[in-house]
């Protein structure tokens, strides 16, 4: 039996960046596109700058896992920093089935020595708004009871 792993990941994700450059989180949107069974491109931008990189994917318990390959551009070495998950020391993203949500952790590094941490953790785009809409609506609820 065949798996289609990209298949599942594949989406529009809305979530939170947070990036080492600034000390505020970022609410964006992040695509991913399937290419083949197991390969996915991420595409994302950054103040203004588009990123794009290629990633394998691999299901384990913890959900699916994803390691990201390099991407050098003319401007910039886009490369995945593992350590989000226990014991897995090369993973950089996937989709953990417990938070039903959708991260990686990406570092780009200029040629000029100046880099940057990415972190960004979403939900599919419906579903995060539906969790936004909700949490208004309990806001008003506990603001009209006071």
């Amino acid at each position: 039996m065949e798996q289609n792993l990209a298949s599942k990941l594949s989406g529009k994700y809305l979530g939170n960046m947070v990036y080492s450059a600034s000390r505020k989180v970022v609410r964006t949107h992040v695509e991913v596109v399937r290419l083949n069974h197991i390969i996915v491109k991420v595409l994302f931008s950054l103040e203004g700058q588009e990123f794009v990189f290629r990633a394998m994917l691999s299901e384990q318990e913890e959900g699916l896992l994803m390691i990201i390959q390099d991407r050098v551009t003319k401007d910039h070495i886009l490369s995945g920093v593992s350590g989000f998950l226990y014991q897995k020391p090369n993973v950089h993203g996937g989709y953990i089935h417990k938070l039903n949500s959708f991260y990686f952790h990406i570092r780009v590094k200029g040629f000029e020595g100046d880099f940057t941490e990415v972190y960004f953790m979403g939900k599919e785009e419906l579903e995060y708004q539906l969790l936004d809409q909700k949490r208004s609506q309990d806001i008003l609820k506990a603001s009209s009871v006071s």
